[in-house]
C-alpha cells in the first residue's frame, strides 16, 4: 500500500471518530447538561491534532531504497487538492470567520463578541471545521484516485 493512501485512510479514521465522538458528545450533554455546557464537547475536537501523526507515513523505511512519491503521485496528490470549490470555500471561510472575528475583537474587545446574534467566537471553530472536512474530502479523493489507477494498470 502507498504512503499515500496509508495516511489518506488514516485522515479518515481520525476525522470519523472525532465527528463521531463531537457529535455523539454533544447530544449527550445537551440531554442531560442543556446547551449552554454541551458547547464543552468541542473538546473532542483536539483529537484532531493526531493528523500531525500523518507524515510519518511518508518517511522511507530503514534500508529500503527508492523513493517515496513519484510523479504519479504527486500528480494525483496535486488533482485531489487543487479542486477549485475547495480553495473558494476554505479561503471563504478564512476571510468570513476570521476577519470578522479579529474585527469585532479588536475593535470592541472579547466581551462584545458575545453580544451578537451569533456569537463571533465560533467563527474560529467553524475555520477549523472546513480544514477538516477539507482534509476529509482530500483523503477521499486520493483514496479514489488511487483506485481509479490501479484499474488502469490491470487493464
Amino acid at each position: 500500500m502507498h504512503a499515500q493512501v496509508r495516511c489518506a485512510r488514516f485522515s479518515l479514521i481520525i476525522i470519523g471518530v472525532t465527528a463521531l465522538l463531537t457529535v455523539g458528545g454533544y447530544l449527550v450533554a445537551l440531554n442531560y447538561l442543556g446547551p449552554k455546557k454541551a458547547l464543552g464537547a468541542i473538546g473532542f475536537l483536539g483529537l484532531t491534532g493526531l493528523l500531525g501523526f500523518a507524515g510519518l507515513f511518508y518517511r522511507r523505511k530503514p534500508g529500503h531504497t527508492g523513493v517515496v512519491m513519484d510523479e504519479r503521485d504527486s500528480h494525483i496528490s496535486d488533482r485531489s487538492i487543487y479542486s477549485a470549490a475547495l480553495l473558494v470555500a476554505f479561503g471563504f471561510w478564512g476571510v468570513v470567520c476570521m476577519g470578522t472575528w479579529f474585527w469585532v475583537v479588536l475593535r470592541y474587545g472579547i466581551g462584545a463578541s458575545e453580544t451578537t446574534g451569533i456569537p463571533v467566537i465560533w467563527l474560529p471553530v467553524l475555520y477549523m471545521v472546513s480544514g477538516i472536512v477539507f482534509l476529509a474530502v482530500w483523503s477521499a479523493s486520493i483514496l479514489v484516485h488511487y483506485g481509479l489507477r490501479d484499474q488502469d494498470d490491470e487493464a
